[in-house]
């Protein structure tokens, strides 16, 4: 009979986004360790190496070293949902360098994207608030600790579902 195996890939946690991944079964050994080989063990494709982070309740913190896609609750394919609120900070992985953010694609409704520049949610630290189909589009903390802190709340009507949002976040070098 055929017998099907997944494979998996343990990739390092500093693996370089944009990488392609590929892997192949050559070949496979029994409980005597007979070595079999393995044919058709190479299927077309790889998978590429990406760094993802959706937005959650609560507050969570996250050091970018690698450019990654940050989405609203519903992640990269569903909607942001009504009522939802969560705090993020990205802040900077190395030093000499600051956060960037690059809005890809942005429809909140009267969800609120509240952007400050630094580590935390704070009147003074408030660069400007963002709603329906206005994002932030491309901006670099001037913060002194280069970091850029979110907090969201969801929509307040449930007439339509919306995308939500998808943000580019990589780190700018400072000169």
């Amino acid at each position: 009979g055929n017998n099907y195996f997944w494979v998996t890939l343990d990739v390092a946690g500093d693996a370089a986004a944009e990488t392609l991944l590929d892997a192949q079964l050559v070949s496979i050994a029994d409980e005597a360790l007979a070595i079999t080989p393995v044919e058709h063990g190479d299927p077309e494709g790889g998978r590429v190496v990406k760094y993802i982070v959706n937005m959650e309740t609560g507050n969570k913190v996250v050091t970018v070293n690698n450019p990654l896609m940050f989405y609203d609750d519903g992640g990269a394919n569903g909607p942001t949902k009504k009522g939802f609120e969560g705090v993020i900070t990205f802040v900077p992985g190395k030093p000499g360098y600051a956060v960037e953010l690059a809005t890809k694609s942005f429809s909140t409704g009267q969800g609120k994207f509240y952007l400050y520049k630094g580590s935390e949610v704070n009147d003074d630290n408030l660069i400007d608030t963002y709603s329906y189909n206005k994002g932030p589009g491309s901006v670099i903390s001037k913060a002194a600790d280069g970091a850029f802190t979110v907090r969201y709340t969801g929509p307040t009507s449930t007439y339509s579902d919306y995308d939500g949002f998808a943000i580019e976040v990589k780190l700018h070098e400072l000169v």
